[in-house]
């Protein structure tokens, strides 16, 4: 492994998590409408936390985008952005995103709920395979 990948090139990346209150599945371009309407709702929210995006006026189309570059990344091993999604896929609850440069999960969570799909240790359990 060079210092540029993220994981070995024969590390099994975890595809899902399951539990009785979640799903955790890697987010695609598929779950646009739904994660662009999680983003809006919560935006005020991330905005009173000292957060600029998603800036006003922000559209679906730019969320998309986004949706693209964490896919592509997942993809290509650089980083992995997880959904956290309802059981019935209903609702998006949130989103971890794993990335090289920081080492560490960053969360972003869209309220409602948001107790019960906070768990790393299920995270953690999840991305070590066990």
């Amino acid at each position: 492994m060079d210092n540029k990948q993220f994981v070995s090139e024969n590390f099994v990346i975890p595809q899902i998590l399951e539990t009785k209150q979640f799903r955790l599945r890697m987010l695609s371009v598929d779950d646009v409408e739904k994660d662009y309407e999680a983003v809006m709702e919560t935006q005020a929210r991330f905005h009173s936390m000292g957060y600029d995006w998603p800036r006003e006026g922000f559209t679906i189309e730019e969320n998309l985008a986004d949706l693209k570059q964490h896919q592509q990344e997942f993809l290509n091993r650089d980083a992995f952005a997880y959904t956290v999604v309802s059981l019935d896929e209903s609702r998006i609850l949130g989103v971890y995103i794993l990335i090289l440069l920081k080492l560490m999960a960053l969360t972003r969570l869209y309220g409602c709920g948001c107790g019960k799909v906070s768990t790393t240790k299920d995270l953690i359990q999840f991305c070590l395979g066990k």
